[in-house]
């Protein structure tokens, strides 16, 4: 599964245009120590480009600390051209305390976020009305309570394994040196490895879980952006066709001038 991974170093604010995945020796990074299974390797991209886009949008998810040693989680994800790139994910000890919700503010303004998700099962929406006047003064954006009703591990495995098998997630390599020093419970490697459909198959599944709605959130926008560009390319169609036929008749006037002057 790590092998399905893009590892890169990745910009904040811009990506290359163009990411090809490679699984070749030559492309390993060894020198990223995982807790994945013996066998498991992480690659670097084979090819990518010199120009930089800046993403088409970037989201911030949270799920807060439940009782217990959970750590509040928190993933940064951002999409480019059908790929979604990861660009933060870690844990953070503590859970309402104004220490934790001012470096979730400061991480939105870091990555100069568009929208904050807030997993809402623990709390029922109380840690989406602290965090909001925290961010407020600090970065101005969304924040919205989400609220997932499926099994857990089928949910993250669904989400995350399409996207990964077509070589659509891209990881930002410092995510997975900073992963080296944790724990094997708290490593995404770790958790990302040994999910199972098994409800409770892991002591800690945070990280794989605000990951899977970091991911989620960018399948369904495409989705919609896809259907719409697919509504916008068939009323132009339509349009050159209207006008082909009222060129015919000596009419020269646009369709949409004509439409106006309705």
């Amino acid at each position: 599964m790590l092998a399905d991974l893009i590892v890169m170093d990745l910009d904040s604010e811009k990506a290359p245009t163009h990411i090809e995945y490679g699984s070749e020796k030559r492309l390993t990074l060894y020198d990223i120590k995982h807790s994945g299974f013996r066998g498991d390797f992480i690659y670097q991209p084979r090819y990518f480009n010199e120009q930089r886009e800046a993403y088409e949008g970037i989201a911030m998810f949270i799920d807060p600390s439940g009782r217990g040693t959970d750590e509040t989680t928190y993933c940064v994800t951002a999409h480019l051209g059908g790929k979604i790139f990861v660009l933060a994910l870690a844990g953070v000890k503590g859970g309402y305390n104004l220490d934790t919700l001012t470096l979730l503010a400061n991480k939105a303004k870091e990555y100069k976020v568009n929208i904050i998700q807030i997993e809402s099962n623990f709390g029922d929406g109380a840690f989406a009305e602290l965090l909001k006047p925290v961010v407020k003064p600090i970065h101005h954006c969304m924040i919205e309570d989400v609220r997932a009703t499926t099994q857990k591990e089928t949910r993250i495995i669904n989400t995350l394994e399409p996207v990964m098998m077509q070589h659509r997630l891209v990881i930002n390599k410092q995510v997975l040196i900073q992963d080296q020093d944790k724990k094997d419970d708290y490593k995404f490697t770790f958790q990302l490895t040994h999910i199972t459909n098994i409800s409770g198959s892991l002591k800690h599944d945070d990280l794989v879980d605000v990951l899977e709605m970091g991911v989620k959130y960018w399948q369904v926008t495409m989705a919609r952006d896809q259907g719409e560009e697919v509504k916008r390319h068939r009323e132009a169609l339509i349009d050159k066709e209207l006008e082909a036929h009222m060129s015919l008749f000596g009419l020269h006037q646009s369709v949409s001038n004509v439409m106006d002057s309705w």
